[in-house]
């Protein structure tokens, strides 16, 4: 099935974040990038990884972690596809610079500080373990205390919402993520690196707004993925645990490996695989 969520990765954004002297060593592109996409993996469901230059108009949400350097027609890009209605999150430390690398001369995060509705005016970084805490009132799935670290962006809001904020160090009250409707569709900023619950929290609640779901229940450590060809429909469901597990079939089916036909609850071995195909 083709996903419905894109990530971004630019590798010129990549080697550019490698070379920046500042304001962090800890800075990790790529680190960044796949925590985004863990969030949704462990959620079983589909991301593509894709140019931030790439056909975006198929996908429901779209992720631009960490988009440092934006090379030109790239924030139009984005802007465009959140004018027409797609959902855009964009995180800390983005548009800092531009295919030069030199300094974006209109404030933070230079030409997406529109389609985003804020203005940061400074990044503080952390120690090396240290965090700040994170309060959220309910907004979907994101509810309570979560902490950040690595690097925190101070911003200001210029028509967006804030949906959580910083709960201690001397930026208190300020916002970690905000959301601005724009056009059709609306842009959030993730404003720190935020632990791994804020961060499944924040991405399932906008794909739950979405209507993006995994495509069936599974216990912890079950990866299921679908793949279509020739007019048939596939599930892949692994087991990558130790232990037993289940899965809940949405219909009935046959397992490819054995023949076995399978419906509802489906018990799992460890490190069991099972292919189906919908009876």
């Amino acid at each position: 099935q083709d996903a419905r969520v894109g990530l971004l990765f630019d590798w010129e954004n990549w080697w550019a974040i490698d070379y920046s002297v500042g304001p962090t060593k800890d800075l990790d592109y790529v680190a960044t990038c796949k925590k985004h996409y863990a969030a949704l993996w462990d959620a079983n469901i589909a991301v593509d990884v894709v140019r931030p230059e790439a056909d975006l108009s198929k996908y429901d949400l779209v992720i631009a972690p960490m988009l440092y350097m934006l090379r030109p027609g790239v924030a139009a890009h984005l802007t465009r596809y959140v004018r027409e209605g797609g959902t855009l999150l964009v995180s800390y430390f983005s548009g800092i610079v531009d295919e030069n690398d030199l300094a974006t001369l209109d404030g933070y995060p230079g030409e997406l500080r529109e389609v985003l509705g804020i203005w940061v005016e400074e990044h503080d970084p952390m120690l090396q373990g240290q965090t700040v805490t994170v309060q959220a009132e309910r907004w979907g799935r994101v509810q309570g205390s979560y902490t950040a670290g690595v690097l925190c962006d101070l911003l200001h809001l210029e028509g967006a919402e804030a949906r959580a904020s910083y709960a201690s160090e001397f930026y208190a009250g300020r916002p970690v993520i905000t959301e601005n409707r724009y056009g059709e569709g609306k842009a959030l900023y993730l404003a720190a690196d935020v632990d791994a619950a804020l961060m499944r929290d924040l991405l399932l609640t906008l794909c739950d707004e979405k209507g993006i779901h995994a495509p069936l229940s599974a216990s912890e450590g079950v990866e299921v993925t679908q793949r279509s060809t020739d007019g048939r429909d596939f599930m892949f469901i692994l087991n990558h645990g130790a232990e037993a597990a289940t899965a809940v079939l949405p219909y009935a089916c046959r397992d490819l490996l054995t023949g076995r036909e399978l419906a509802g609850r489906v018990a799992l071995a460890p490190r069991e695989v099972l292919i189906v195909e919908k009876i």
